[in-house]
């Protein structure tokens, strides 16, 4: 069994990220979270990640007739909004760090559940009558374990 460089990659990008989330999150406390997401247009975030971006990302591959495999590629990334090297960018230019904490905790779980929905309405003209299908609770242990 030889050296898989795939899986080490894999394991040294979440092991970094992870650290640099958690050392991110200990300074941050549940007020000031909650706080941050009362505060925030919470409402107006959700819509434009997972609503605007994705409708603005079919128009565009539409209207500039992308080939099927790079718009399907664009509509996977429009549809899982949200990076977690965020709240490192957001500490870098001292913007709402317990913002960024809390909407990286909260947009992979919502990402589980409303991606598939983005994908099945969105890549249909990419893929026709093919099934597209999704398994949330899959999801949902692969972003528990990590």
């Amino acid at each position: 069994m030889g050296f898989n460089a795939d899986t080490a990659i894999r394991v040294l990008t979440m092991t970094s990220l992870g650290g640099l989330l958690f050392t991110t999150g200990l300074r941050l406390t549940w007020p000031e979270i909650f706080h941050a997401l009362r505060c925030s247009r919470f409402g107006w975030i959700m819509a434009v990640n997972f609503i605007f971006v994705p409708a603005l990302t079919l128009v565009v591959a539409w209207f500039l007739k992308f080939p099927a495999s790079m718009a399907i590629g664009m509509m996977l990334l429009a549809a899982a909004p949200f990076a977690p090297a965020v709240p490192v960018f957001t500490k870098l230019s001292r913007a709402d760090m317990p913002l960024a904490g809390a909407l990286t905790a909260l947009f992979p779980l919502f990402s589980a559940f409303i991606t598939p929905l983005i994908c099945q309405l969105s890549l249909k003209p990419w893929l026709g009558n093919g099934s597209l299908k999704f398994n949330v609770l899959a999801i949902l242990a692969v972003l528990a374990s990590t």
